[in-house]
């Protein structure tokens, strides 16, 4: 079976004063049923509230200075829970969730937040589908005047200004008086919806290789049925690599090195396993079985064992 797993660059999708939109799209993705999108917001720019078909996790890129909000059903009410935003904070964002973002920041600094997530049950498999409350595209607008003067008990000038003075659509630009009363973060609660990688403990550590807890460029090399290579490629800045269940990958940082954002799309995902380090399952079988799988003298495995204990899941460069 022949997949097409070649690095995807994603695609423009909504360019305006306030920010841009960009999202990828490809067969295998439909297939993975993944979907990934990226939110540029520029200083004072404002993604109007939405909701999605999927749930996702958006990870900062770039930003320091960012303000977004959840609202989330809980039992009999719906309330606002409003977060602080910056490089490394990663955001669940469930299903159903209206949600709202906002560059807060007064320099020339984009906040750059990625979103990956499953859409086994979206409408189109492998993209995400936003349903925006209020603009020239919201629900408030696609709804008659009729049914807007009756759901909030207004008159038929009143449901216009609610439905149509907003004329823009997905991401706009504040005026300087509707910046002052952008809700500040609810510091009591931000730890119950976001972390930010960058502030903990790595759960590895080498030294000259990095740690492990999307920049640059780097190279990638995926192998999988019948232990066919399948992908042996440089990747840019912007490329999303999909790796699918059970394949083996590798990666190799350039010369100025390499940070990369991935998900698994199960809660109960199966244990990754170690190829080539102290924790490979090569290194765990013992010395007569790898012998015989190698065919390969005993001196042979003494010391591919022995490099095998030296090193872990993150190398440094070869001097």
């Amino acid at each position: 079976m022949d997949m097409e797993l070649s690095p995807i660059s994603s695609k423009l999708m909504f360019e305006g004063e306030g920010g841009s939109y960009y999202s990828w799209s490809s067969p295998v993705l439909g297939d993975a049923k993944v979907g990934a999108g990226v939110l540029v917001l520029k200083p004072g720019g404002f993604a109007l509230p939405h909701y999605a078909d999927c749930s996702k996790v958006g990870y900062v890129l770039q930003g320091e200075v960012g303000v977004a909000a959840l609202v989330s059903p809980n039992g009999d009410k719906t309330e606002e829970t409003v977060l602080g935003l910056e490089a490394g904070d990663v955001i669940p964002v469930p299903s159903g969730s209206t949600s709202w973002w906002y560059n807060h920041g007064n320099s020339s600094v984009d906040i750059i937040i990625v979103f990956l997530g499953e859409t086994a049950n979206a409408y189109i498999p492998g993209q995400f589908t936003y349903f925006f409350l209020t603009g020239a595209r919201g629900i408030l607008a696609g709804f008659s005047t009729e049914i807007i003067t009756r759901a909030y008990n207004i008159n038929q000038e009143q449901a216009n200004i609610l439905a149509k003075t907003r004329t823009g659509f997905l991401i706009v630009k504040l005026d300087p008086d509707q910046t002052k009363n952008i809700p500040q973060p609810h510091q009591n609660i931000v730890n119950n919806w976001l972390k930010n990688i960058t502030k903990h403990l790595p759960d590895i550590r080498v030294d000259k290789a990095g740690i492990l807890c999307c920049k640059r460029e780097w190279s990638c090399s995926n192998c999988g049925l019948n232990s066919k290579l399948v992908l042996d490629s440089k990747i840019v800045v912007g490329q999303l690599v999909v790796v699918p269940r059970f394949f083996t990958v590798a990666i190799i940082a350039q010369a100025q090195g390499m940070e990369c954002f991935s998900i698994t799309t199960s809660s109960r995902p199966v244990e990754v396993a170690d190829f080539a380090s102290n924790r490979s399952v090569l290194n765990a079988l013992s010395p007569s079985i790898l012998r015989c799988a190698l065919n390969v003298p005993p001196e042979f495995v003494n010391f591919f064992k022995g490099q095998m204990a030296k090193t872990d899941v993150l190398i440094p460069p070869m001097s």
